[in-house]
């Protein structure tokens, strides 16, 4: 009866653990980190950072119609008629695509406004100014403004337009069309009807009615209110300062602080 040996010699050689052969692969993919099911399941493939910021937009057809500024009015000692030979060139010269926003101005201007109109119009140089800029030029430069974007292929922003025309210059003043423009004013801007009692609100209007002839144009936007708000906030904190240096002996400053029935905060001194 034949046995088998159940300690193989040296000479027999033992089959070992069965190995899966590793294909060969790209070195593109050798290099990949291995995710688990979960993650990579929310992983764009083939998408990195880079690809995945979403592009910034330089409004090229916006900028191309404006230049750096520094002052709200036209410069002194230098003729408009040389001022529009260099804005035209100037104009004629740029490269459409490649119009930015200037940086280091203090303010931009229109080119088209001071060329054609000879008017200088003039804006804070600042973010959030491409959307007024964009409706400035659709109201009052539509046909340069919307030819040029078509020349170079560029489409027009979508834009919710509130047309800047006086559409009021035929318009017969009574004293019914102006209470009535107020009330739909009122009612539109959650105003109280008290507002037309208050002596700033009818100062306003008696100097509106000694303006020979009012435009549309010549009514400051939120950016100008904002900038004069703050001058004339300097100005009063420096005149209180004044007279506290004036005042004899020393002067005690207390606060109080409270809210309305509606959440408004209240400070005084």
């Amino acid at each position: 009866m034949d046995c088998a040996d159940p300690e193989p010699g040296s000479d027999q050689v033992t089959p070992g653990p069965s190995k899966r052969q590793r294909k060969p692969t790209d070195d593109s993919e050798s290099n990949d980190v291995a995710l688990p099911p979960t993650i990579g399941a929310t992983i764009q493939v083939g998408h990195d950072h880079a690809t995945q910021q979403r592009p910034r937009r330089v409004a090229c057809e916006c900028w191309n119609f404006m230049a750096a500024c520094e002052t709200e009015e036209p410069p002194v000692g230098v003729s408009r008629s040389e001022l529009v030979a260099t804005d035209v060139a100037d104009l004629e010269s740029r490269v459409f695509r490649l119009s930015r926003r200037p940086q280091s101005a203090s303010r931009v201007r229109c080119l088209l406004c001071w060329i054609f109109f000879g008017r200088w119009k003039t804006w804070v140089n600042g973010d959030g100014l491409t959307t007024r800029i964009r409706e400035h030029l659709d109201n009052y430069h539509h046909h340069e403004y919307r030819t040029k974007c078509q020349q170079e292929g560029i489409t027009v922003p979508s834009l919710n337009l509130t047309p800047t025309n006086d559409t009021t210059s035929n318009v017969v003043f009574s004293s019914r069309l102006l209470a009535e423009y107020l009330a739909q004013w009122a009612a539109l801007d959650d105003q109280p009807m008290s507002v037309v009692d208050r002596p700033e609100f009818r100062r306003i209007l008696l100097l509106c009615s000694r303006a020979p002839n009012l435009r549309d144009s010549d009514i400051p936007h939120r950016t100008k209110l904002t900038t004069i708000t703050a001058e004339l906030y300097e100005a009063e904190m420096t005149r209180i300062k004044h007279e506290l240096n004036k005042a004899l002996g020393f002067v005690s400053v207390t606060s109080d602080l409270w809210s309305d029935g509606k959440l408004h905060s209240f400070m005084a001194v």
